[in-house]
């Protein structure tokens, strides 16, 4: 859903400096679209969220953290 409102043609258009937190859940976070996230849509709180249908949505929420790249399990790998 983020990065269809970013590439949304009017994107530029609504004014999101009201903005500070949102929620990611579905799918790993490719770490363009979260730097375009806080960058674009002055979101720096966002909290990543992992589950499984069968456990009722949410099973884990990672609270907001200063640095992208801890948010991102994903990219532990390149951390270590």
């Amino acid at each position: 859903m983020f990065i269809a409102e970013l590439n949304h043609p009017d994107f530029s258009q609504f004014n999101l400096t009201s903005l500070r937190t949102g929620v990611m859940a579905g799918s790993p976070c490719p770490i363009e679209v979260m730097r375009r996230v806080i960058a674009q849509m002055h979101m720096d709180e966002v909290e990543i969220c992992y589950g499984m249908t069968e456990t009722n949505a949410a099973k884990s929420l990672l609270k907001p953290l200063q640095d992208i790249y801890e948010m991102l399990p994903n990219l532990k790998m390149l951390l270590n």
